[in-house]
């Protein structure tokens, strides 16, 4: 039995006891307690299945958003392990690259001092404008110096020059102003135009040997002028060098 019904029972049976007023107030009043009672209850009911409500959206909302972070956490897991591997393949070429540039930079210290140790030997114009081999540890600029050193010899070899104006001891034991052709790297051309001087220089030995004659002035004298582009190009012989001595 509900306590409404006991309260009304209650109510009831005073009444046909015949009991005073007060008590029928009383009755009255709790009954009106327990109606307000009962709508709280209803209120309290309400908002229990509200709550409910809520918490099952917001656990579905934070299972979804759990499942996310999961999710990216995978994500960023791998993303960590390709780079970690990334970064062994990464270390492995370094070494592999360090290990080549030691390797080069052995053959490329020694052939740069072998240059060196000839530019003496090479004809002046040429050492003047090569430039000196780079130091340190860039092996790709200084490789590139020395090709360039190589390249310009080669061009020297290669290509007709043009006289340079060289102070030489003549024949005459004179010191006086020459005009030096350069043939290749191992023969040049001298004339002195005003004394009527000229021979040809050969280099024996890593040493420039002069070798002068009279009657190879004419030829000698044309081929600067030539080479100066004072008159066209023309058949000439000139004196070269032999294997022994000099020869025509």
């Amino acid at each position: 039995m509900s306590k409404l019904a006991t309260s009304i029972l209650f109510c009831a049976l005073v009444a046909l006891y015949g009991q005073t007023s007060d008590v029928a107030e009383y009755c009255q009043a709790l009954t009106g307690e327990l109606a307000a009672c009962k709508n709280h209850l209803a209120e309290c009911e309400a908002l229990r299945k509200d709550f409910t409500l809520r918490s099952e959206d917001r656990e579905r909302a934070i299972a979804t958003e759990n499942a996310k972070l999961k999710a990216e956490i995978q994500r960023l897991l791998k993303k960590k392990q390709a780079l970690a591997e990334e970064k062994q393949k990464l270390e492995a070429e370094q070494q592999r690259l360090q290990q080549n540039h030691q390797a080069c930079l052995t053959p490329l210290s020694v052939a740069e001092q072998a240059l060196e140790a000839k530019r003496n030997q090479l004809p002046k114009p040429l050492q003047e404008t090569m430039l000196p081999p780079l130091q340190g540890d860039n092996l790709s600029s200084r490789l590139r110096r020395f090709l360039e050193s190589i390249d310009s010899i080669r061009n020297f070899d290669q290509q007709l020059q043009k006289p340079v104006p060289t102070i030489l001891t003549g024949p005459d034991g004179v010191q006086r102003e020459f005009k030096l052709l350069y043939l290749g790297l191992t023969t040049a051309y001298a004339v002195a135009p005003e004394a009527k001087i000229a021979g040809f220089g050969i280099r024996q030995n890593g040493d420039w040997e002069l070798h002068w004659r009279q009657e190879y002035f004419p030829a000698i004298a044309q081929a600067i002028e030539i080479s100066s582009g004072k008159r066209p190009p023309a058949l000439l012989y000139l004196p070269v060098p032999a294997n022994e001595g000099d020869g025509q």
